[in-house]
């Protein structure tokens, strides 16, 4: 099956998020790994140029490309990875304490891992409350600029201009908005449903026949479709191995 530009730039988006470090080499290899992946008729030289000069999709850097959003939310899940982790042996349990030879633990030692143990819970949700105080002392709102005039949005209207804008199927706005402004996610999650719905968009259910099985916005969210596994991984698995084999042509 042929791909349209569409179709093509997500086929690039994907291949984008394979690499280590999300960027992609602008040359002769590339083109024809890419030409060769695809089986596209359009000129990937040039579509790649247009990407980049006219449309800024794409950013050009030391004979490289990559794409600003995808590099901006892989970085920031990296970050936010690597948080997790930390917290994750920060939280872990605590250290056995030594029996005494007759085999009763000594007393202290007991009551002194629980105090280390409950202090730690305490301290999670001491952290959680502050995060949680510091976004409401910010305020909802976010101050933009239209012609000469400042317009200011609410956190919630911010979100739901760029999630609506990426959403390839565009109905029921309206009840789009209502769901953002009843939920108001926090910036942790919009940033999870952003990243899932970048990779519902690059599947396979989602791009063929003409995008017929998309879903319609309002129902994604409403059943936090956002928390469900990649569509189809096993596609993923597939397109990454065809990947590296075009590359190594």
């Amino acid at each position: 099956m042929l791909l349209n530009g569409y179709g093509l730039f997500w086929v690039i988006i994907e291949m984008l998020r394979n690499e280590k470090d999300y960027k992609l080499d602008l040359n002769e290899n590339t083109y024809r790994a890419i030409k060769t992946l695809t089986n596209t008729n359009i000129d990937i030289e040039e579509y790649i140029k247009k990407c980049i000069d006219d449309y800024k999709l794409f950013v050009e850097e030391d004979q490289k490309f990559y794409s600003e959003s995808l590099l901006d939310r892989m970085l920031e899940y990296e970050r936010k990875k690597a948080i997790n982790q930390a917290n994750g042996k920060l939280g872990g349990r605590p250290p056995k304490t030594e029996k005494k030879p007759n085999g009763f633990q000594n007393e202290t030692e007991k009551n002194q891992s629980k105090v280390k143990e409950s202090k730690i819970k305490e301290n999670k949700i001491k952290e959680t409350k502050e995060k949680e105080n510091k976004e409401k002392e910010k305020g909802q709102k976010q101050v933009l600029t239209e012609g000469n005039d400042p317009v200011v949005l609410e956190t919630w209207e911010t979100q739901f201009n760029k999630f609506y804008s990426a959403y390839p199927r565009k109905v029921k706005k309206q009840k789009v908005k209502e769901w953002f402004m009843k939920n108001t996610p926090s910036n942790e999650l919009f940033s999870s449903i952003m990243d899932s719905l970048e990779q519902f968009r690059a599947s396979r259910d989602w791009q063929k026949d003409g995008g017929r099985f998309i879903p319609h916005p309002s129902t994604w969210l409403n059943q936090r479709r956002w928390e469900d596994e990649t569509v189809d991984q096993s596609s993923f698995d597939d397109f990454k191995q065809l990947w590296e084999e075009a590359k190594n042509e």
